[in-house]
């Protein structure tokens, strides 16, 4: 009989284990010195009541797991439900609206090129002081959240700065100052890793598609370090570390200027309609993420909003390059497959360096918050 029941009580504590963590921890040690009584009852009457014992408690037990396991779920739901950051409310209209500003131009710029209309004066001024007008303005207002596109817009030119050789906006980047931090850039890093004419043509394409986002991603976090470091800015580096999809949604406005670029080489008047159907794809994917509530929720708002774009880019491309009507036979140098092939390599660096800040989610979080002051 000793045995028979020794054997039982091993059993139901190996079965304990099917309940949830929480529930052993709170209720395990309580159920094991009750059933160790009922037990010892049963033995008193003997081996049958010992059976019977440990059939109901089998019986009953698999309901019981699941019933347990469905309240740690409600709970667990209505615990994230809670655990939102606070400082991450729904943006208004406005807010979308100022923030998508100049997707929202070039998307009427497009459609209205489309058309065969004459841009009127303020929208092309529009489009090339805006990026420079709403960043200034931005820094006046405190660096709000929709400021933040546009440092990824300014950060695209900066890039190319320092990765293009020429005369850049009055610049020459070959002479001077300017020249001489370059030219020691080209010897101690880029030359590192630049291919060469001999290397396998998919080796030059895909670096020539990322080196301007690495540059990107590298000027973005040396502006974090500046922020954590210089005590001003300090207030707007938490910020970022509390959420780091916000530093993901600056790099973002970037990803109007990569759809640009994909179609830098067509001059067919019908990639205007691609361009604008893109664009719009961009400013709805900002609208998703800025009333998302969810951390997950607004990465994939942002990938989701790269890709369709990138993806209505791709498709453009491959339609208007096939098209010998468009594009004659005897004036390409590639094929369609190609020109897609490289739209892929632009997405994948630009999805790669916009969704960077946002891994670092994945990350715990230090228990002692930043101190700021």
């Amino acid at each position: 009989m000793k045995r028979s029941t020794y054997i039982l009580m091993r059993v139901y504590t190996h079965l304990l284990s099917l309940y949830p963590q929480q529930y052993r921890t709170e209720y395990g040690e309580e159920l094991q010195a009750v059933f160790s009584l009922l037990v010892a009852e049963a033995a008193q009457q003997g081996g049958s009541s010992v059976i019977r014992l440990g059939w109901r408690e089998m019986r009953d037990m698999p309901g019981a797991v699941i019933r347990e396991h469905r309240r740690e779920r409600k709970r667990w739901k209505m615990e994230t439900k809670t655990s939102i950051l606070p400082t991450f409310e729904p943006g208004s209209w406005l807010e979308w609206l100022a923030a998508m500003a100049l997707s929202l131009l070039l998307a009427l710029a497009s459609l209205l090129s489309y058309l065969h209309i004459t841009l009127p004066l303020w929208l092309g001024w529009g489009l090339l002081g805006l990026p420079l007008l709403m960043f200034a303005l931005g820094l006046i207002k405190g660096l709000p959240r929709w400021f933040l596109p546009y440092t990824g817009v300014i950060g695209v030119p900066l890039s190319w700065i320092l990765t293009t050789r020429g005369t850049i906006m009055g610049i020459n980047t070959r002479g001077g100052v300017v020249g001489s931090l370059l030219s020691w850039t080209d010897r101690h890093l880029f030359a590192l890793v630049r291919p060469s004419a001999s290397d396998p043509w998919i080796v030059r394409v895909v670096y020539g598609e990322g080196e301007l986002w690495v540059v990107l991603l590298g000027i973005t976090a040396f502006a974090v370090l500046v922020a954590a470091a210089c005590r001003p800015l300090r207030p707007f580096y938490r910020r970022l570390r509390d959420d780091w999809t916000l530093l993901s949604f600056s790099l973002y406005g970037a990803s109007v200027v990569a759809v640009y670029i994909a179609f830098e080489d067509y001059p067919h008047p019908h990639k205007q309609l691609y361009i604008f159907a893109a664009s719009l794809i961009l400013v709805a994917g900002a609208w998703v993420y800025l009333r998302s509530a969810h951390l997950w929720q607004r990465a994939l708002a942002l990938f989701a909003g790269m890709t369709l774009a990138m993806a209505v880019a791709a498709t453009g491309k491959a339609i208007l390059y096939a098209n010998p009507l468009l594009w004659p036979p005897e004036a390409r140098g590639f094929t369609w497959q190609s020109e897609v092939l490289c739209t892929v390599f632009l997405w994948g660096w630009l999805v790669a360096v916009v969704m960077a800040p946002a891994l670092l989610e994945l990350f715990p979080r230090p228990a002692k918050p930043l101190q700021v002051g």
